[in-house]
């Protein structure tokens, strides 16, 4: 079995080594080619999700808030309204792919 390493978005095939493959996010842009030599593809996007959905949900509270705009005006010793809040706010998501899914169950009431 073929062994592939992906650095930097560049592929390495070594034939010499038994193994599989792994990778971070999605293997559509060039699991193809190494599947059809008989090398192994495991994909773990779904690992990531939730920790950047996470992170994603709080920077869209902390803006909501005004946190950001807030932060800024107190370094620079302006005086500034506070944010208005989540409550019955709207969000746009663009894609609901692994991230996206884990977003929208974070955002729902």
């Amino acid at each position: 079995m073929e062994f592939a390493l992906v650095f930097g978005g560049r592929c390495e095939v070594n034939v010499e080594s038994p193994g599989g493959f792994y990778s971070a996010g999605t293997v559509r842009y060039f699991a193809k080619p190494l599947l059809s030599r008989g090398v192994e593809v495991y994909a773990a996007s779904f690992a990531n999700a939730v920790p950047v959905a996470e992170f994603a949900l709080a920077q869209i509270l902390l803006t909501n808030k005004g946190y950001f705009r807030l932060s800024q005006a107190y370094t620079a010793g302006r005086d500034a309204a506070q944010g208005c809040g989540n409550f019955g706010a709207t969000v746009a998501l663009l894609g609901a792919g692994e991230i996206g899914s884990a977003l929208i169950e974070r955002l729902r009431p």
